[in-house]
């Protein structure tokens, strides 16, 4: 591996977060290789801190942080603060990029769409696809990472890490721009917007099953010919699903978390804002019993995979109103959901504005190569919000 001068590469970094200043915004190359423009609110920065630093250290410099900001927990060690003055923020930049404890810094990004709701930072890290030697290209272009993770081998889909001072955007863009690169991305985390699902404890307010109005799904009439098969199996890309809930334990597979939550077989943590994908659960598959509510298909098994996780603890109380996800969750669980356990259908009750390239490259995979060819039949959530337009990857050809 190249030995880097580190005075350089952190002078080139800074450079390149003082030039995002003046600038309106960037891109990233889609699958076509037409651009997809991210705004950059420069005022607002996110930090993330080692997981496995030493406490008394993170807190040493959590409040250190505090002295620039009000300081606000997104997840547990990812931090969100406000820094209006540009000569403050580039004293707290110069202090976050030599500090041990601090693993990762980004601007806040908008897609085009300039829907605020959706908050985006990077991480230093590509998601890409490639046509030939992962090797080759790398070397060509004198990119030396510091770790290599084979996401999918066999769609040939890998995550490169680089040093924490590295430009994303721009490494990102001459990789995509290279004809054996299919995509070439900066790993994002994005705040989530998930569809939401009352509570309905009884399935005589479960109106759209059966309602005197018929705004429903006709559920009775269907149930004359089907309520499901034990032998198809629906996988939840959520939050991860309650293992013990009364109403769902029988139908509930052993699945996988694909977060730092530490959950490994997917489950929801209660105490925790991680309730969604328990409540999609329960309006898919709840079991026909004495208990709560019933599920459309509540005889079909379900597999937690867990993309999504929340606040675990509260520094100031966080503003934000739901999970967190990244692009690396997101895709790896439609891998492992295609390649590994082989699931029958995918439920998506979430979805964003913003176009996403490896999201939308893992999807065409699992709908052209799962079940043994025929495709995963993927649902996903059309709009919440009050948006008028479809989301993110419900607008696929390939979702419904």
């Amino acid at each position: 591996m190249r030995t880097y001068n580190k005075v350089l590469l952190l002078g080139l970094f800074l450079a390149c977060l003082y030039l995002c200043n003046g600038q309106d915004s960037v891109f990233v190359y889609n699958l076509d290789k037409s651009k997809i423009y991210y705004s950059i609110d420069s005022t607002i920065i996110y930090v993330e801190l080692y997981g496995d630093a030493e406490e008394d250290e993170k807190n040493e410099f959590i409040a250190e942080m505090s002295s620039y900001s009000d300081v606000e927990i997104i997840v547990d060690n990812i931090y969100r603060l406000n820094i209006e003055d540009s000569d403050l923020r580039e004293e707290f930049l110069n202090k976050v990029l030599v500090s041990p404890v601090v693993d990762n810094v980004s601007y806040c990004y908008f897609g085009d769409k300039n829907n605020e709701s959706e908050k985006a930072w990077t991480y230093h890290a590509i998601l890409l696809k490639v046509r030939g030697s992962l090797d080759n290209i790398l070397h060509h272009e004198d990119i030396y990472p510091l770790q290599i993770e084979a996401i999918s081998v066999s769609d040939s889909v890998y995550k490169i890490e680089l040093a924490k001072d590295a430009d994303v955007f721009s490494v990102a863009q001459t990789l995509a721009e290279r004809e054996d690169v299919v995509y070439a991305s900066p790993l994002f985390y994005r705040s989530s917007l998930q569809c939401s699902y009352g509570d309905n404890p009884e399935f005589s307010s479960q109106w759209y099953l059966d309602s005197p109005t018929d705004a429903d799904i006709n559920v009775l009439k269907a149930w004359l010919f089907t309520t499901g098969d034990s032998s198809i199996v629906i996988g939840i890309i959520d939050d991860g699903i309650n293992l013990g809930h009364p109403d769902l334990h029988n139908n509930v597979l052993p699945g996988k978390d694909f977060t730092p939550s530490g959950c490994p077989t997917g489950q929801s943590i209660p105490s925790r804002r991680e309730v969604h994908g328990t409540k999609c659960t329960g309006v898919l598959a709840a079991e026909n019993n004495s208990v709560g509510m019933v599920g459309v298909a509540h005889t079909s098994k379900v597999m937690p995979l867990k993309a999504f996780y929340g606040v675990a603890r509260d520094i100031n109380p966080p503003t934000e109103s739901g999970c967190i996800t990244s692009d690396e969750y997101l895709i790896k669980a439609i891998y492992y959901a295609c390649d590994t356990a082989h699931v029958d259908i995918l439920n998506c009750s979430w979805g964003g504005m913003e176009e996403n390239t490896s999201l939308s490259s893992a999807i065409h995979h699992a709908t052209t190569h799962g079940r043994n060819g025929k495709g995963i039949i993927i649902c996903a959530s059309s709009g919440n919000h009050g948006f008028n337009q479809v989301m993110h990857p419900a607008v696929l050809d390939d979702v419904l």
